[in-house]
């Protein structure tokens, strides 16, 4: 019997390099890209016995921003050829500010995104270097712009906390910054030293992540 509706997650597990802090499965391998997406769509066909429809779908990772406009195409087109999509439905994708620009906004409007998960993290440059992020703040402040620019208005931005060199004044400029910018939701996250990560590996050698020694 098909479930009447449920959410759709589709894990983009490419990176083109991993940050210190995370566990999530991804790898650098981009020639792989095709391949995933190959394999991807062949699931989607699979589980349209299972599913009638989808109120929401989120692409997280990994970075999806790493795919091409092509290949994002490629993935809506099997999810729709295959279900029903809610008029109302709520589709979202995770994008690295270093990877994104106005006319990608657009088109990813044009293919029924309609709302962003931004990985902002911090507008501190050196905590972004030292979480092994791959933007900077400028970029940061660019994208959420440029988000607004092409018509986004459900926009979501992730912050980090308790960072090693992290000082208060730190934090609530970064707070302070990203209240100005208005989003619709605000996630914010404790770093979390997870086992086999460069961090969790800092940690247990003794090191101090405030002095990098």
């Amino acid at each position: 019997m098909k479930k009447e509706q449920a959410g759709l997650y589709i894990h983009i597990p490419f990176c083109l390099s991993k940050c210190g802090y995370c566990s999530f499965y991804s790898i650098k391998s981009l020639n792989l890209i095709p391949e995933y997406i190959t394999a991807l769509n062949k699931e989607i066909k699979y589980y349209r016995n299972v599913f009638l429809s989808f109120d929401t779908i989120y692409l997280g990772g990994g970075t999806p921003s790493l795919l091409s406009i092509k290949q994002l195409e490629t993935i809506f087109y099997a999810i729709n050829k295959s279900y029903k999509i809610d008029p109302q439905a709520e589709i979202t994708i995770e994008v690295n500010p270093g990877d994104v620009s106005l006319e990608y906004f657009h088109t990813l409007r044009s293919l029924g995104i309609n709302r962003l998960n931004i990985g902002i993290q911090s507008f501190d440059d050196n905590i972004l270097k030292f979480l092994d992020r791959r933007h900077n703040s400028v970029e940061a402040v660019s994208a959420i712009n440029d988000s607004r620019k092409a018509g986004f208005d459900n926009v979501n931005l992730d912050l980090m906390f308790a960072i090693p060199t992290q000082t208060m004044e730190i934090w609530r400029a970064t707070l302070n910054e990203v209240m100005a910018m208005q989003s619709e939701h605000l996630s914010s996250y404790e770093v979390i030293y997870e086992d086999d990560t460069p961090l969790f590996d800092q940690l247990q050698k003794g090191l101090n992540p405030e002095r990098g020694q």
